[in-house]
């Protein structure tokens, strides 16, 4: 078979695979199409968001199953943005953790247990059994760093983690529903000098789009989005490990922390401060001074106070929680503490922008906002907080503002209709899951 007929043939599969996934997973299908086909001497598949290229050698041999869950895995990048997100981190052992949370959606959309890419089991758990798509990309990345210090010595953030994909040892095979490898577990490990092998694509690509990263993942929020929308109007069902994906894209652009922030907080180590463009200027300027600090220094002692009352819906407590950690995502450089409040409150727990924060709501009872500024001074006894950050439903007493002690506050208040009497408020809007 010449070249150019084997060409023609792969791009019939996979036009033919990609009209089935439409059909199949009308979701999923939707966002496909807006990902255009081509071919490279890759030594294996990529995307840059714009284009899922393949090496013709690479999937000469593939059947169905395996061209739909690779189209599968590289569209399931481009939804969860993670080639626009790698910066700071050690590249080999972030794609590892990309593919692990990857391949265990793609393989739970299917309906698969595992499955074999030219001989090679597609990672799709931690070393301790779990599932990839219970973690984000963030969460697996921490985990195999603690786990394989060596690794990040050794790499040092310059490992590609290509995985071409190639073992000459083993045919490319389909696998059935349930899993029947005979080592049980080959290439799942969750350490990464364990799992290097069972990476199936090239993520060189990513380093060349650094540059138009806000542009694309804004293309493909809204991509996501109207696939919803179109996908629950038509049949009613979005798979259900998008659901949480959807609700923080359609969330995340709730709240600008970066302007709410500019206005509160002032840097006392340098001669520029969060001060607002002059009004001699007009339209969106961002001065040096504010670019340089929302960029480039650090934005230090925050305190974020959550309400756990029982007033509180799991949606809004999700609200909230996504807001965290947008302030952290937004400003990339953050640093601060967290609380839980109702009748009482928890002692702060740090969070950063360096690592993603595990934490736990504790709650239940009514709203004491007197909590939070009773304890200021002793949370607190060398340096009051910059800011104290209150998300809260707003069912409560408010405390007069000298309780502040000086300190600026910002309420975050579920829409209510309730604007706080003091500081800064700042309404939001619980998403359901009826609104996608």
């Amino acid at each position: 078979m010449t070249e150019t007929a084997n060409i023609h043939e792969l791009t019939e599969k996979l036009f033919t695979v990609r009209r089935k996934l439409l059909d199949d997973y009308p979701f999923y299908g939707r966002l496909l199409m807006r990902l255009k086909l081509a071919f490279d001497e890759c030594g294996t598949a990529y995307t840059d968001m714009e284009y899922i290229v393949f090496d013709p050698s690479f999937i000469s041999s593939f059947n169905e199953e395996q061209l739909t869950f690779l189209m599968m895995h590289e569209l399931m990048h481009c939804i969860l943005k993670h080639c626009t997100r790698s910066c700071g981190k050690i590249n080999e052992i972030y794609n590892i953790a990309c593919d692990i949370v990857v391949n265990s959606l793609v393989l739970d959309a299917m309906g698969l247990d595992d499955i074999l890419i030219n001989g090679i089991a597609a990672m799709h758990t931690l070393s301790d059994g779990t599932e990839g798509k219970l973690k984000t990309a963030d969460e697996i990345y921490n985990s195999l760093i603690g786990n394989d210090s060596k690794s990040k010595d050794k790499n040092n953030g310059k490992g590609k983690g290509n995985g071409k994909g190639k073992n000459s040892g083993q045919d490319p095979g389909k696998s059935d529903k349930k899993s029947d490898n005979d080592d049980g577990n080959d290439g799942n490990s969750g350490e990464a000098g364990n799992i290097a092998g069972g990476c199936i694509d090239s993520h060189d690509a990513w380093e060349h789009i650094k540059q138009q990263a806000s542009h694309l993942e804004e293309l493909w929020n809204k991509a996501v989005c109207d696939a919803a929308d179109m996908t629950a109007a038509s049949c009613g069902s979005i798979p259900a490990n998008m659901k949480r994906v959807i609700c923080e894209i359609r969330h995340s652009s709730l709240v600008d922390w970066r302007h709410v922030l500019r206005s509160h907080i002032t840097s006392d180590r340098y001669d520029f401060d969060f001060s607002r463009p002059d009004r001699r200027y007009d339209g969106d300027i961002i001065l040096p001074s504010f670019r340089e600090n929302i960029y480039g220094q650090k934005i230090e002692n925050i305190w974020i106070a959550v309400d756990t009352s029982g007033s509180v819906s799991k949606e809004l407590l999700s609200e909230f929680m996504f807001e965290i950690k947008d302030v952290i995502y937004q400003i990339g450089n953050v640093s601060g503490f967290v609380s839980f409040f109702d009748s009482a409150i928890t002692e702060p727990v740090p969070i950063s922008s360096d690592d993603e924060p595990q934490l736990e709501p504790v709650g239940g009872g009514g709203t004491d906002f007197f909590q939070i500024f009773g304890l200021l001074k002793t949370f607190f006894p060398d340096e009051l907080p910059k800011v104290v950050i209150i998300f809260t439903d707003g069912y409560a007493e408010f405390p007069e503002e000298k309780d502040a002690l000086g300190t600026d506050v910002i309420w975050v208040i579920a829409e209510s209709g309730i604007v706080a009497p003091w500081g800064e408020t700042i309404p939001i809007e619980t998403i359901k899951e009826g609104d996608f």
